[in-house]
């Protein structure tokens, strides 16, 4: 295994809404910042690259920010719940 995490990129849980989950985050920074539906759950410092926030899932849009030493946004990333299930259609090619 290559990977030290069994961390998934996802924030699609159904059934967990109301929950507490632990949201790893992974940069190159000085410091993160996390937002759940566009409420901040605060900054933390990066250690070895990771920072960790423990959060109430709740279905919606999760954004991360990163600042550098100087406190300036160096990087973002955001992940949204999927508003219906997707379908996969396979139709075979007459050759």
């Amino acid at each position: 295994m290559w990977r030290s995490t069994d961390v998934v990129p996802c924030w699609i849980w159904e059934g967990q809404e109301g929950k507490k989950t632990e949201v790893q985050i992974f940069a190159h920074a000085a410091e993160a910042e996390l937002f759940v539906n566009g409420e901040s759950q605060g900054r933390k410092p990066l250690e070895g690259y990771k920072a960790a926030f423990k959060v109430t899932y709740r279905p919606g849009r999760l954004e991360t920010i990163v600042y550098d030493e100087n406190g300036r946004e160096c990087g973002r990333s955001e992940m949204k719940t999927a508003d219906e299930k997707s379908v996969l259609s396979v139709k075979a090619e007459n050759v």
